[in-house]
């Protein structure tokens, strides 16, 4: 990628916004305000490995055919797909929002690599929150609306650890000021409007004050 470029020449390359973090920091439901907000089009982790689930599991036997390995590989299939769809979509130079708990020291090196073949700029949300408080929201989301292929509760002791942590790496990107934190341990109290207003100016476009301030989970 030319570092040297213009800030005109910056400015009209297509926006990517990576949604990062650990399961339940809130990431789907800010990537899907922000798609909405900013009509941009949304690639999930989680959408590709469920349409995964269901083509594996057609009878919807998830337990007895999905083991901790094969939910694991569809996983890294799902990270494949939304490496073909960014590619695309910079390729064509349209901005978009890619979601998902990303491996930091396996996904960096190909988002720099891609940016070197065709530029884009680029900016990372990155969701932490309290490793008690994540670990209760995950317990409650995989026993209420959690697609069943994932069966968290399953590896409860596994990913409980990872959940404890509260947070994981962010994406490295080219630039410091391409990563915005947001700490979701408080969700009630997030003020969402500055970055609202990050993208905005990101995008060129003008903010809409009808946006809203506190994202409902």
């Amino acid at each position: 990628m030319d570092r040297a470029a213009e800030p005109d020449e910056r400015a009209a390359l297509p926006l990517v916004i990576f949604v990062t973090g650990l399961s339940c920091t809130g990431k789907t439901t800010l990537a899907r305000a922000l798609a909405e907000r900013f009509d941009l089009p949304l690639f999930s982790k989680d959408a590709f490995k469920e349409m995964m689930f269901d083509i594996v599991c057609p009878d919807g036997d998830y337990e007895s055919r999905l083991t901790r390995e094969m939910s694991q590989l569809l996983g890294r299939y799902s990270l494949g797909c939304l490496e073909i769809a960014l590619g695309q979509c910079v390729r064509s130079g349209v901005p978009a929002i890619f979601e998902a708990n990303f491996n930091s020291r396996l996904f960096s090196p190909r988002i720099a690599s891609l940016r070197e073949q065709h530029p884009f700029r680029a900016l990372q949300v990155h969701l932490q929150c309290r490793g008690d408080i994540l670990l209760e929201r995950f317990i409650a989301r995989e026993r209420t609306d959690r697609h069943p292929g994932h069966g968290g509760l399953q590896h409860l002791t596994e990913v409980g650890d990872v959940m404890m942590a509260g947070s994981d790496e962010p994406l490295i990107l080219e630039n410091s000021d391409d990563l915005v934190i947001l700490d979701t341990t408080e969700l009630a109290s997030v003020d969402y409007r500055p970055l609202f207003d990050l993208v905005a100016k990101r995008l060129g476009a003008s903010h809409d004050t009808g946006v809203t301030e506190r994202i409902t989970q």
